[in-house]
């Protein structure tokens, strides 16, 4: 029986988006072994150890609190010790040296920077749908971000680029559904994942300062 005409447009909107999404998990799915870790990595290491171990935010893994940046992605780290992934055997004393820990402890961390990658493609061909009506252009989209392999060269890093990246796309388009339809409902999800975002990358904290002023006019053009 074929398939009624108007279901053929989202049938093969969804194959497009299911392709470039397969062939990155395919090409991705292996993480190179990391010796030592960035500095960076170790501070969201530490801090999320603190947060699930002791429930305090540190910069020391133990339950002495301090004040940082960026405390986003350690709660994100925080939240896959809790849940008894490989990552809960973490402890300071994988720092203490290269390898003092087996590599597979940071799976969990290194798939979830994936499982984002795949999650902001979409969101982003979402964003075009809706701003060009055109299922190419979310097609394109989505594969921009899913197969851009010079992006994903770092995603075996507990780095808090990929969360970054979730969190402009879901700041796009909310952005998007306010603007379109104003109100304070959509208002406050586009505040809560522009906070989300700087408190995960403060480098967007002045460019958020410098654009936010324009966007009332946006949504309520005169």
């Amino acid at each position: 029986m074929p398939i009624p005409r108007f279901r053929r447009p989202g049938l093969l909107l969804l194959l497009g988006l299911l392709l470039p999404l397969l062939v990155s998990l395919a090409l991705n799915a292996r993480f190179r072994t990391v010796a030592e870790h960035s500095g960076d990595s170790q501070t969201y290491l530490l801090a999320a150890h603190g947060l699930a171990r002791h429930g305090s935010y540190g910069l020391t893994g133990d339950a002495t609190a301090a004040l940082s940046r960026e405390p986003g992605y350690p709660l994100l780290l925080a939240g896959l010790m809790r849940l008894g992934t490989p990552l809960a055997a973490f402890t300071p004393a994988c720092l203490a040296a290269p390898g003092a820990c087996p590599d597979a402890l940071y799976r969990p961390a290194r798939w979830a920077n994936l499982a984002m990658v795949l999650a902001s493609a979409l969101v982003l061909a979402w964003v075009a749908l809706r701003l060009t009506g055109s299922a190419v252009a979310a097609v394109v989209a989505c594969a921009y971000v899913a197969l851009n392999q010079q992006m994903l060269k770092g995603r075996w890093e507990v780095i808090s680029d990929y969360l970054a990246l979730l969190l402009v796309t879901l700041l796009l388009a909310a952005l998007l559904h306010w603007i379109r339809r104003p109100g304070a409902g959509r208002a406050i999800a586009a505040g809560l994942a522009a906070a989300a975002l700087v408190l995960t990358k403060a480098i967007f904290l002045p460019l958020l300062l410098l654009t936010a002023p324009l966007l009332p006019a946006l949504a309520w053009p005169p």
